[in-house]
Formats: structure tokens, C-alpha cells, sequence
């Protein structure tokens, strides 16, 4: 529907779908975050009866995931170290870039390869159009999603082969304009001339892989703002994550507090309060040590201070451990049977709400945030009852040390979660927004009223 002036109206489009495509990075049974997303896309449109297939990447790995794949059509195609349509000079150029690894002229190869060469050149997939074509036929709709950005620039170019409805999917920032959003990690792209080089390369992609987009989607608000500038206009909804409820698993009466943390270590968290309440704790009973343990699972990082400060830290105290990876049903598990779960906010950032949070608010057990800023995050464990904010290392210890005093004790720590507002968490409602965002912009489409971008 649209109103007088040409722009969507969203509301009222509850007719069945054509076929969708979904395009994305991972999917069950590849047990990656990045699968969550999508999947539950795909199932919603699925149990709403439409007809829904993937294309995504064939990766190998283990613990996979046990989702139900029924009568949703999956294409996985192979990466590539060689791109299709790359013209002599490329080609040396991509040789040179797997070739080098590991010599010091590799940066240099680094940076023309990510400037002159397809995106995400070290985990890109193999499109053949032709073979999407006769796999899963011309899709009317298709939706694209990361993290890799050359998902984006998939799911542009077979919108555009078919004239398709084209609605790409923001789960992070392609690009930085609002500070708070952006992670070292995910969008810092260096210094100096090459990283300007790089960031306006980056911008032109952008803007170039969504110039036929119907629609936006956004895991967050924040991200949402952040894109203003490319989406000119264009109809948007916020769409964010969520996680499955699940019972929470059983806890011990006694002995060690055990104090979880799952998931990636990110150089902007304030993992210098999580340090000086440890520290603190230690100090304060030299001869009888806390019956404390905080346990990091997964704790991978590109930040080699941060870790080693943290293994320092562990070796000072005896109160922290870094743990290994846990595959996707232990992590769950492990959340569910922890005393307390233990999430260490992003400094001066808004906009991030990591699915694990969304999983330690679904999970039964009481959390604590280590942060000394107003975040959403905060404001969330506060509208649910799920957990509280530690703002410094001194507010984090007393916490730590009552909650110990209550497992000694075997006291309960107290919990009380509002469940009606829990449920909003869950995929299934959560991807109800989305596919009536999808619908509605159909919808539109077929309007000739409407302004097409």
C-alpha cells in the first residue's frame, strides 16, 4: 500500500508470498552464529507457507547443528581462491595474495587485493547464476544477509538478473558513520592512506550493492541510524535477534561460585572492571581466597593485550580460567547451568545486541553486566528483571561477594524474570516483523504508484 506521495505505508498486505530467496553466509548444519539469523527467517517463511530456499556457503566444520530443514531447499556452493570474471592482472594478483602469506610484501598484496579484487577474497563463494537458476529457479524475492558483504553483493546481483524484489539485511555496520556502532574487529579497516583508501572503497560497495533495494532490514536500531545516508529514503524495519527458551539446567547447592561467560573478547569491552573487581576480591582475603570461579568459553580475540591480561589476571587469582570452545548446544547448557552469566559491556558504543545476550536473557539464570556507561543492554536486563549493572570494579566485587555469601549459604541469588516480557525475545516472534516487512513491500511493488528505486 502506499499513500498520495508514492511511499510505502506498511500494514495490510497478508496475501501469500511468491518463492523467497534467502542469501547468506552460514546455515544449518554449520554451527555459526551468523546461520542463527537466516535460519529462523527461513522457518518462519517456511511455517507461514511459503516457498523458501537458501543459497549459502558449503562450509565444513564440526558439532553441527540439528535444525529442521524440512521444506526449506538449500543450495550450498564452494569457496573460491579464484573469483569468476577476474581479468589477467587480477588473477596474478589473487595468485600473489594466496601465494605471499606469511612475507612482509603480503600487506602491500593485502591492500590492492581488498581494493582491486571481489569482496571477502579470503572466504568468498563460488556464484554461478546459472547453476542458482536451475537448482532453485528465479526467486521474485530475495533477501540478503551477512556477515560476509559479499552476501549483499549476491543477493544484488540476482535481484537485478531478475527483476526481483531486493530487501538486504544489516546484522552489523558495512559502514561507520555513527562511531557507536562500529568494533574494531568487524568494521576498522587501518590508518593512514591505505585505510582511507579502504573505507571509501568500502562506502562506494555499499552504496553500489543496495542501489536496487526495495526495503532494509537492521538487527538494531542503532544500526539502523547508522545507514541513514544509504538507505535515502527507502522503507526500513528494525528486526532484532532472539533465542530459544529453553529449562534451565541444574545448579549445584554448594561450593564454587561459578560465574560464566561465553563468546567472542572484543577490545572495546570493559574488561578492566571484570580485572580490578578479581583483583579486589583477592586482596580482600588473602588467607581464605573466594569460592569463586569465572569461567571465559570461547574466549577467541584479536586483542593479544586483553587476553593476556586476563590470563595474568587468572594467575594472580586463582579466580578466573579461560576455558575452550564449546560447540552451540554445550554453550547453551553451560548458560543454563551457571550461577551467574556474566556480560562485560561495550565502551561508548550503542546499537550491539550480541545474540548471546538475547541467549543469557532466555536462559533461566541471573545476569550481571560489567559497564560504566547507559547502554540498551542495561536498560533491557532492567525492563525483563533478567540481571543488573555493575558500573565499576568495586560495585562488581560486592555483587561477586554476596553472591558467594549466598551460594555458602545455599541461598537462592535472587531472580525474578518477567516472563511476558521474555517471550518477546523468542525467534518465532521475532521473525514475525520480518516476514510481514517482506510482504508488505511485495506488496508495494506490484503498486504502480509507488517510487522504485
Amino acid at each position: 500500500m502506499v499513500d498520495a506521495n508514492g511511499d510505502l505505508v506498511v500494514g495490510g498486505a497478508d496475501g501469500p508470498l511468491p518463492a523467497v530467496l534467502i542469501v547468506c553466509q552460514a546455515f544449518p548444519p554449520a554451527n555459526h552464529t551468523g546461520a542463527r539469523r537466516p535460519y529462523h527467517l527461513a522457518k518462519a517463511l517456511r511455517d507461514a507457507g511459503h516457498r523458501t530456499s537458501v543459497l549459502t556457503m558449503d562450509l565444513k566444520g564440526t558439532d553441527p547443528w540439528a535444525a529442521d530443514l524440512e521444506g526449506i531447499e538449500v543450495l550450498r556452493l564452494p569457496m573460491t581462491r579464484m573469483p569468476r570474471g577476474l581479468g589477467p592482472l587480477q588473477r596474478l594478483l589473487a595468485h600473489a595474495f594466496w601465494s605471499w602469506e606469511g612475507k612482509a610484501s603480503h600487506a602491500v598484496v593485502r591492500t590492492l587485493a581488498f581494493l582491486f579484487l571481489p569482496l571477502d577474497l579470503a572466504s568468498r563463494m563460488d556464484l554461478d547464476e546459472e547453476v542458482v537458476e536451475r537448482r532453485l529457479g528465479r526467486s521474485p524475492i530475495v533477501v540478503a544477509t551477512g556477515p560476509c558483504w559479499s552476501m549483499l553483493e549476491f543477493g544484488h546481483r540476482l535481484a537485478k538478473r531478475w527483476h526481483a524484489v531486493y530487501l538486504p539485511d544489516h546484522r552489523d555496520p558495512w559502514n561507520v558513520w555513527n562511531p557507536e556502532v562500529g568494533l574494531r574487529t568487524v568494521t576498522w579497516y587501518g590508518s593512514g592512506l591505505s585505510g582511507w583508501l579502504k573505507r571509501r572503497h568500502m562506502e562506494a560497495l555499499e552504496r553500489r550493492f543496495t542501489a536496487n533495494a526495495h526495503g532494509f532490514t537492521f538487527a538494531t536500531h542503532g544500526l539502523m541510524e547508522n545507514a541513514k545516508r544509504v538507505i535515502a529514503g527507502r522503507p526500513a524495519q528494525v528486526v532484532m535477534n532472539g533465542a530459544d527458551p529453553g529449562p534451565a539446567g541444574e545448579v549445584t547447592a554448594h561450593g564454587h561460585l561459578r560465574v560464566v561467560h561465553t563468546g567472542r573478547l572484543y577490545h572495546e569491552q570493559e574488561w578492566n572492571i571484570v580485572i580490578g573487581a578479581l583483583d579486589r576480591l583477592h586482596r580482600a582475603s588473602p588467607g581464605r581466597p573466594p569460592r569463586l570461579l569465572v569461567e571465559l568459553w570461547g574466549a577467541r580475540t584479536e586483542d593479544e593485550q586483553l587476553l593476556e591480561a586476563l590470563r595474568a589476571c587468572g594467575e594472580r587469582t586463582g579466580l578466573l580460567r579461560i576455558m575452550g570452545r564449546a560447540g552451540r548446544e554445550e554453550t547453551l547448557a553451560l548458560q543454563r547451568s551457571a550461577d551467574l552469566l556474566l556480560h562485560v559491556a561495550f565502551k561508548g558504543k550503542r546499537g550491539i545486541v550480541p545474540i548471546k545476550f538475547l541467549e543469557y536473557m532466555r536462559s533461566g539464570r541471573p545476569i550481571i553486566q560489567a559497564g560504566s556507561g547507559q547502554d540498551e543492554l542495561g536498560a533491557m536486563l532492567a525492563e525483563t528483571r533478567t540481571g543488573r549493572v555493575a558500573g565499576d570494579a568495586t560495585v562488581l566485587a560486592d555483587m561477586l561477594a554476596q553472591a558467594c555469601g549466598n551460594k555458602e549459604a545455599g541461598e537462592a541469588i535472587a531472580h525474578e524474570p518477567l516472563e511476558d516480557k521474555l517471550t518477546e525475545l523468542d525467534w518465532e516472534n521475532r521473525m514475525l516483523a520480518w516476514v510481514k516487512f517482506i510482504r508488505d513491500i511485495f506488496a508495494a511493488r506490484t503498486d504502480p504508484a509507488w517510487k522504485r528505486p
